[in-house]
């Protein structure tokens, strides 16, 4: 690799990085977070006699991950607070707030019959199609990235005259 090309890797990769980097972090907590509930969901119906696969968790832990995304955005374009400013009472209620619907939302959802599909499978089905509701939120993500990878290359063959 020629040092152009590396000098361009690293300034596109720490410009999508200061860019989006916080909103995809948030939004990957957000699923990690879920990921628990997600997982017992299949085994808890099989153990009380459901059958069907439960979609309403995964749905659930895709909406925490872009409302987690949208708030990180919006607190971002409020401007950074110092590193020595306290942070208030109300940003630390709403960021545990936060975490606990990460974590409790799709267990709650779980007791919800509405999202139900393959009702006459077994629960265990839910390991295979419980990916499909996070295609849309992963390919939007993805597009995001490319997007500002795009304009960060771009910026950068700019200013250093490589266009």
């Amino acid at each position: 690799m020629t040092p152009e090309r590396a000098a361009e890797r690293a300034a596109v990769k720490a410009a999508v990085a200061a860019r989006i980097g916080a909103e995809f972090g948030a939004a990957q907590l957000a699923r990690t977070l879920s990921l628990p509930a997600e997982l017992l969901v299949p085994v808890v119906r099989l153990a009380t006699g459901q059958s069907g696969v439960a979609l309403a968790p995964a749905i659930v832990g895709q909406l925490d991950a872009v409302v987690a995304g949208l708030v990180v955005r919006a607190l971002r374009s409020r401007g950074r607070p110092r590193s020595g400013d306290p942070v208030t009472l109300g940003l630390r209620a709403a960021l545990l707030a936060g975490l606990a619907a990460c974590v409790l939302g799709p267990l709650a959802a779980a007791g919800t019959s509405r999202a139900v599909v393959l009702r006459d499978r077994s629960p265990l089905w839910g390991y295979l199609v419980q990916g499909l509701p996070s295609l849309p939120v992963s390919v939007a993500m993805v597009t995001a990235l490319l997007r500002e990878m795009r304009a960060a290359r771009e910026e950068h063959r700019r200013s250093t005259g490589l266009d």
